[in-house]
């Protein structure tokens, strides 16, 4: 049997985990109110401009208006309001219920390549707000995988590293919210499962679904997707 089988595991250190891991996500849940409370003052303050504006003489309004725009077009080249966005996400998987990430192939009875935890997001970056280039954007969306559990033989809550998945490339609007999508998938193993297990084991950094890239289109309907296009 295993050392660090469910009956030879130190449970002690269970509930500070759990602790910690619920302290990052309120305080990631404190950050995204602060954030959306400060927009939301701020497309108040928008709205009461442009009330104050529309009631204005119809020569102000204009003038208003074509400042606003000289201002647009002369803004920062680089890294404008919301060049940088994206979200993150933790989850925890039950017992019985553990993401099996392809490593553990018969006869392998002792292979614990299964996880307890995924911790993730996504994130974009959009270097240029002006000329044609802010069509443009980066993205990554990584996902990292810990456990160390044996289904049927051993259900641990280690956070013991197990490996990280992760899609990145390139992105550019399109009109008619179409976006053309230019992605890499990659996958890095942690030890011991960064080298192969054996002949049944597709080896590492392979799995969970490989490496490969793709060129592609996506279409946003439904107001899913960015809140503003850039055409």
């Amino acid at each position: 049997m295993r050392p660090y089988a469910m009956k030879n595991r130190d449970c002690g250190d269970v509930p500070w985990r759990v602790v910690f891991l619920l302290g990052c996500l309120c305080s990631l849940a404190f950050v995204a109110c602060g954030t959306a409370a400060a927009q939301s003052q701020s497309q108040s303050q928008g709205e009461t401009q442009g009330q104050a504006q529309s009631q204005a003489p119809l020569p102000v309004q204009l003038s208003s208006q074509k400042a606003s725009s000289q201002k647009s077009s002369q803004g920062r080249l680089l890294f404008g309001q919301g060049f940088i966005r994206g979200y993150t996400d933790f989850e925890i998987a039950p017992p019985h219920n553990e993401p099996d990430l392809g490593r553990c192939n018969q006869p392998q009875p002792t292979c614990s390549a299964f996880a307890r935890y995924i911790m993730g997001g996504y994130l974009e970056i959009q270097p240029f707000a002006r000329t044609p280039l802010r069509h443009a954007y980066l993205f990554i969306q990584p996902n990292f995988f810990f456990g160390d559990n044996i289904p049927q033989v051993s259900y641990t809550y280690s956070m013991a590293p197990l490996a990280v998945e992760r899609t990145m490339g390139l992105a550019i609007d399109l009109p008619k919210h179409f976006e053309l999508r230019i992605t890499n998938h990659g996958v890095t193993s942690f030890s011991p499962f960064d080298k192969s297990l054996g002949v049944y084991d597709s080896g590492p950094n392979k799995e969970p679904l490989g490496i490969y890239n793709t060129v592609g289109v996506r279409w946003y309907f439904g107001g899913y997707g960015h809140s503003t296009s850039s055409w």
